[in-house]
């Protein structure tokens, strides 16, 4: 008996798949629902931010670095580098703190260094790591030698991965050129764009 009742299970489960089958296929349709959760990929400018320069006797150039556009859950998305009073071959150093705080891997894949007020822009030297703003003197919309204004030198972090919650410090340093002006402002704004 407990063959035979096996056996009508079996028929029965083989009648409703085939049956389910053939129905999908004549309607041109299947529906497969499927939820999957990776986690989020967030990494953050967080503290500790710490900024010097290289006056050791006179108290002339200054810089300012902070965090801007908070993350509700911790961090900032951006890093902000005043320089006032700016001489040629004033040197200014910023050190800030990125931290994932998603729930996954996330990678590097890109560092933004521009300019906020839109007067200078960015041209990469050694990709990723060293390059300068530079002025368009000459207004033609395009770079020229002898435009460049500040040279930046940054801790290489493109395709450096972020574990969940692991933290890292980086540096930038901003080098003003004889092209400066004298006793000028610069800001700088520095954004990550990353990825799993």
């Amino acid at each position: 008996m407990k063959e035979k009742t096996l056996a009508l299970a079996i028929v029965i489960l083989i009648t409703t798949s085939v049956a389910g089958v053939v129905y999908a296929h004549w309607t041109g349709q299947i529906q497969i629902r499927v939820t999957a959760h990776i986690g989020s990929l967030t990494i953050r400018f967080i503290n500790p931010l710490k900024w010097s320069d290289n006056e050791a006797t006179k108290d002339v150039g200054h810089i300012n670095c902070y965090y801007t556009q908070p993350d509700p859950t911790e961090g900032y998305k951006k890093l902000i580098i005043e320089i006032s009073n700016a001489y040629p071959n004033y040197a200014a150093h910023c050190n800030f703190t990125l931290k994932n705080i998603g729930t996954a891997i996330s990678t590097i894949v890109n560092v933004t260094i521009s300019d906020p007020n839109g007067e200078l822009k960015w041209k990469w030297t050694t990709k990723y790591t060293k390059g300068f703003l530079w002025k368009d003197f000459n207004k033609n919309n395009a770079y020229n030698p002898g435009e460049e204004i500040i040279y930046i030198t940054i801790t290489d972090l493109v395709n450096l991965e972020f574990e969940p919650r692991q933290v890292e410090k980086a540096q930038i340093e901003a080098q003003i050129t004889e092209n400066a002006e004298e006793c000028h402002s610069y800001g700088l704004e520095v954004s990550i764009a990353y990825e799993s």
